[in-house]
């Protein structure tokens, strides 16, 4: 069922307590980025979890729009993220892929402005990124000087050519056996290497799911959201 749409007025608070809204921010660059946020059962005593999940992101003939991010929010993001007192965000890839360092700063200055508005625990932050937004994950853990997501999880996504910088960062990486794009045996020799340098990355194998089943990767994202140390579950 769709969420109701709650648009804040200027005169009160942006704390958002319930539903969603599309929002903007002006990056650095002066670009305009558009972003979905859903808030999920917020306690206003409390600090809130934040999950942010990219998708939509490589070189197309047509921008990607507010419905490719709604429909990605409401098929993906709402089903995998059952935790309680958490904001939820999608958000649209501000330039043409994710794996650039555009993208990097955009997400980076996201997260600033994120932390500005809303109450959010910065221990229990998580990046969630699916097929292009999985190989977004990966870029921008490798690139960006000011990560302090405290869980990424790459799904369904390229794996990196090298383990450089993924020695400490808490990652699980997530694919379908059945994946008409991303070779499972890949996925599996890449973990192989990067499970030597890193003790705190998982592997999780959606037996038969294919690129696009997010039905099938949901469950297993909310089992791992929800067995971690996040508080308010």
């Amino acid at each position: 069922m769709k969420c109701f749409i709650i648009f804040v007025s200027l005169l009160f608070s942006k704390e958002l307590v319930h539903g969603q809204i599309f929002e903007s921010i002006k990056l650095t660059n002066g670009q305009a980025l558009s972003y979905l946020i859903e808030a999920k059962d917020i306690s206003a005593d409390e600090p809130s979890n934040l999950v942010v999940a990219l998708h939509w992101g490589w070189e197309r003939s047509q921008p990607v729009s507010n419905a490719h991010v709604l429909d990605f929010h409401e098929k993906f993001t709402q089903n995998a993220v059952k935790l309680k007192n958490s904001y939820l965000v999608s958000f649209k890839c501000p330039y043409s892929r994710w794996d650039s360092d555009f993208s990097v700063k955009a997400i980076d200055e996201l997260l600033k402005k994120l932390l500005e508005i809303y109450k959010i625990d910065e221990t229990s932050m998580a990046l969630l990124g699916y097929s292009a937004g999985g190989i977004g994950c990966w870029y921008y853990l490798q690139r960006s000087p000011n990560n302090i997501f405290k869980l990424v999880i790459p799904i369904a996504a390229r794996p990196p050519n090298d383990t450089f910088n993924l020695e400490s960062k808490r990652i699980v990486v997530m694919n379908g056996s059945s994946d008409e794009y991303v070779d499972i045996k890949d996925v599996r020799q890449f973990y192989s290497v990067l499970k030597d340098v890193n003790t705190n990355a998982d592997l999780t194998i959606v037996p038969g799911a294919g690129h696009m089943d997010f039905a099938a990767y949901s469950p297993r994202v909310s089992n791992i959201l929800s067995s971690l140390e996040y508080k308010y579950q």
